[in-house]
């Protein structure tokens, strides 16, 4: 899998609640995949690699049990 699909998965698994509070946000888990995709892809492969997202902020995406 590419970095996207990589940390998109990671983020819903809990790494991208920001806030701690049990829930995903589609901002926080923007925030998260984009961060470190564009970090990692500037280390591995010396470019810029920039997710694009589209959607309700607000919205809740996944629930951490």
């Amino acid at each position: 899998s590419g970095l996207f699909t990589y940390f998109l998965t990671i983020g819903l698994q809990g790494d991208a609640d920001e806030d701690g509070n049990g829930a995903i946000t589609m901002d926080e888990l923007v925030r998260f995949v984009t961060r470190n995709v564009s970090a990692e892809a500037a280390k591995i492969r010396g470019g810029a690699q920039t997710p694009e997202f589209f959607g309700n902020g607000d919205m809740i995406i996944e629930k951490i049990r």
